[in-house]
């Protein structure tokens, strides 16, 4: 998050995002910055032919990471 300090916007392109556990935490330091967060967008790129993205696996992340982004404050697309 100290690489964002004094970003207004932060947009991140993750190809394997997985379950999108790695950016819990950053998206609370964020939360926590002096003078409050950016404006953060995640484009998350999955494998369709996986059975999390033929599941709904994307669209999952999304929320999961919306919630916790909202809990911070954290302005989240």
């Amino acid at each position: 998050a100290e690489a964002f300090k004094d970003e207004e916007k932060v947009h991140i392109i993750d190809f394997e995002i997985g379950q999108g556990n790695q950016w819990l935490a950053f998206i609370k330091d964020l939360a926590s910055r002096p003078g409050g967060p950016p404006k953060l967008r995640i484009t998350g790129v999955g494998d369709p032919d996986s059975d999390a993205s033929r599941s709904g696996g994307l669209q999952w992340v999304s929320r999961r990471l919306s919630e916790v982004a909202e809990v911070g404050g954290v302005p989240f697309e």
